[in-house]
């Protein structure tokens, strides 16, 4: 996965164990990536991760504005990591302008 923006973000239901599980797997394929990256050229920027937790798992606007946040703030790839709110971010992205956020979604695709 390669971020134009180098920027990525997460969205999540709530603080818990099994959610850190997968973000922080994810906070490190996107390390792995980058540190690949950082080695074939000193000049790459650091990758920035931003993490939201909705406190839902079934509100959808909730995860439809946690990602027009993220978008916001730059972020070009957001994991999905929750179900209900997850639709919210798929049509966050679809409806976004041109470059559209890819979504990688874990309970919802």
């Amino acid at each position: 996965m390669m971020t134009k923006t180098g920027v990525v973000g997460i969205i999540g239901g709530f603080a818990s164990p099994t959610q850190f599980v997968y973000h922080e797997g994810f906070k490190f394929g996107v390390y792995m990536v980058n540190r690949d990256n950082l080695e074939a050229d000193p000049n790459t920027r650091q990758v920035t991760c931003l993490e939201t937790f909705t406190g839902s798992w079934f509100d959808v606007s909730l995860g439809y504005e946690a990602a027009l946040a993220q978008m916001d703030q730059g972020a070009d790839w957001i994991y999905a990591t929750l179900s209900g709110p997850g639709f919210g971010v798929i049509q966050a992205a679809e409806e976004a302008k041109d470059p559209k956020p890819k979504v990688i979604g874990s309970f919802v695709d």
